[in-house]
């Protein structure tokens, strides 16, 4: 390797603007992702508050995560979310029913595909189930993730009333670090989401591998 790129200087320049040009993208995720997660981590062991200084944290250990057990508020949400991954499977059958209808003769196709593109452009959904079963793996996990964390449509519409009825993970994440102002709590079910969508990947993957 070494003697190929002093064999090549122009090699060698093209690896390093390279690196260079993927700089601001990596300090921006050590930054913003690794170290916040890694800073997260720690404080779900505490008992953080936003109205307290980090001086006058202290650590709770495994609190925040056992009191999981028996918050309904939680057991809500992951009732909640169990019926909204329902959704999943008929929105990936309609999605393909709808990718296999315009790749036939239709009136219109191109324009069709157009515009169903432009209406779901944020939905990786939408976009992907143009390339059938081959992505189904990578469809399904990034719509449960999706379905996990979303908070927009439960703050927008109903605020997780009435009662807890519409109350998912996502949600209590955000209601618990903004509304209760448990930074430390909020941190724990951060990570608990972690865990269950990293058990489903683990699971589908190995059932994927099955087919």
């Amino acid at each position: 390797m070494k003697r190929a790129i002093k064999r090549n200087p122009g090699k060698l320049k093209e690896t390093i603007t390279g690196y260079l040009l993927i700089m601001p993208n990596l300090i921006g995720f050590f930054v913003f992702t690794f170290v916040g997660a890694v800073f997260s981590l720690f404080m779900s062991f505490t008992d953080w508050s936003l109205i307290k200084p980090l001086s006058e944290v202290k650590f709770v250990f495994l609190k925040n995560y056992t009191q999981l057990v028996s918050d309904r508020w939680f057991i809500a949400s992951v009732k909640n979310n169990v019926w909204f991954l329902l959704i999943v499977p008929i929105q990936m059958f309609l999605a393909l029913l709808v990718a296999v209808i315009l790749n036939g003769k239709v009136f219109f196709r191109n324009f069709l595909r157009t515009s169903f593109y432009l209406a779901n452009v944020t939905s990786i959904v939408a976009i992907s189930v143009v390339w059938f079963t081959s992505t189904s793996l990578l469809i399904s996990i990034i719509s449960v993730m999706n379905i996990f964390k979303n908070w927009t449509l439960i703050q927008v519409m109903t605020e997780g009333g009435p009662g807890t009825s519409t109350y998912i993970i996502g949600y209590y994440i955000y209601y618990a670090a903004f509304k209760l102002l448990r930074f430390g709590y909020a941190s724990a079910l951060a990570w608990v989401l972690l865990v269950i969508v990293m058990a489903f990947t683990v699971i589908r993957w190995k059932k994927q591998g099955s087919y």
